[in-house]
């Protein structure tokens, strides 16, 4: 919650004694809680060191939106092919709650309807492992693709994207799904590179 929010930024130090004593808990089930966000690839820990928040370069990032991608894409490419498999009412109503946010633009809010969002798009795929090494990675760059909610211009684009993906599955159009992903990771990408010029 606390990188979520930003309160622990990418590649600072995070202190266990404070943390113990910020959130009124004993240490062990800080730590847990950190190994647990080490195999996440949120934070990373460091012998003798201790665990920080993951802190990935723009070039690393934008390596990981390419599989990312790929994979997506993919999926969404096949779901599209049988568009009853998909839950269209939801990914409609889960897009419609992110078009609301945009005028209030809670970011911490927006970045979990996001995430939804795409969970949902690709929970009917049958490949149970590639969708493991997907949300793996997902869940690696948060604090990365966190920062580019920070562009209130890229949510509305991401609303409009997120509509396209919907309606080339509602249309059994694997191609224009799979066209609608690769936009929306391109225009992810370019939200990134602007951010951290």
């Amino acid at each position: 919650m606390l990188i979520e929010q930003h309160h622990l930024l990418p590649g600072m130090h995070i202190n266990i004694d404070s943390l113990a004593v910020d959130l009124c808990m004993s240490q062990t089930p800080i730590r847990e809680a950190l190994r647990k966000l080490a195999t996440e690839g949120i934070v990373i820990h460091t012998p003798k060191t201790g665990y920080a928040v993951s802190n990935l370069t723009i070039n690393e990032y934008i390596q990981i939106l390419e599989v990312l991608r790929v994979l997506e894409s993919y999926a969404v490419k096949e779901l599209a092919k049988r568009p009853f498999l998909v839950d269209l009412k939801k990914l409609y109503s889960i897009n419609e709650e992110l078009r609301k946010n945009i005028l209030s633009y809670d970011k911490v809010f927006f970045c979990h309807i996001n995430d939804e969002f795409h969970k949902k798009l690709t929970e009917n795929y049958n490949n149970v492992i590639m969708k493991k090494h997907f949300f793996f990675l997902w869940d690696g760059i948060r604090s990365k693709r966190d920062c580019m909610y920070c562009n209130s211009q890229w949510a509305n684009i991401i609303v409009k994207e997120h509509e396209m993906i919907i309606k080339a599955i509602e249309n059994g159009d694997p191609i224009g799904a799979e066209k609608a992903v690769i936009t929306h990771y391109n225009s992810g990408k370019d939200s990134a590179e602007a951010h951290f010029k």
